[in-house]
């Protein structure tokens, strides 16, 4: 039973464990907008932290594993907690290895540096859907947060964002809980990972992107001096 769900984080170099690049955890109940609230939350975590050797996912010190969890398990703003447990049996290697069943969040903090730890235009995010089901997006292609959590509330998610209004609310005047978790992740102005990115990450699941097709060209005929 459960709403299973993965996270994996692709690391830097600098911040690798005997050369493990991917981490990674099992969540047993996550989805949803609680998956954004959770993304976000993470995303906040790697821009605040601070520079230098004390950055979990930047350099080699500390265990971005235990970070990892410790963010994913616990939000104390929303009183929340659920035990996570480390992947160690092949999935970081292999996302389709996952006991899951609501997609999977994938960070890639290749480009995060360990003297200047800066996010903006160095890291992305994504969710990905893993199995083809009735009403989703396709599977294996990343997803943007709106795009995601659209699949779960599409009553309550735009599929394009409206201007203006920081908090949400629906007609009957309650918050908005889906769209405002997805707006506040997007204000953080993070990137979603590419096709290209996911395929680098994971060649033998991720499918190469497909290159785009040459502009077609108008090619008429010689027709010499007939009139």
């Amino acid at each position: 039973m459960g709403q299973r769900h993965q996270v994996y984080v692709v690391l830097p170099e600098s911040a690798a464990k005997n050369g493990k690049r991917i981490i990674g955890i099992h969540h047993q109940w996550l989805y949803g907008h609680t998956a954004i609230r959770m993304a976000e939350r993470f995303l906040t975590f790697v821009e605040k932290a601070r520079d230098g050797i004390s950055h979990p996912f930047a350099s080699s010190f500390g265990s971005p594993v235990d970070a990892l969890s410790a963010i994913y398990s616990c939000d104390p703003e929303e009183g929340y907690f659920h035990d996570v447990h480390v992947l160690e049996h092949g999935e970081p290697e292999d996302p389709r290895r996952g006991d899951n069943n609501d997609g999977i969040t994938v960070f890639d903090l290749r480009g995060l540096k360990e003297s200047r730890p800066r996010t903006r235009g160095r890291i992305s995010y994504c969710f990905v859907n893993l199995h083809d089901r009735e009403g989703w997006a396709v599977p294996f292609q990343p997803l943007s947060a709106r795009q995601y959590c659209r699949q779960y509330y599409p009553e309550h998610v735009e599929e394009v964002r409206t201007p203006g209004f920081k908090i949400v609310r629906d007609a009957k005047g309650e918050l908005n809980e889906p769209e405002n978790r997805v707006r506040k992740l997007e204000r953080l102005r993070s990137a979603v990972t590419s096709s290209k990115a996911l395929h680098d990450i994971w060649p033998e699941v991720f499918p190469a992107p497909t290159p785009p097709r040459p502009a077609l060209r108008l090619v008429l005929p010689d027709l010499g001096d007939s009139p």
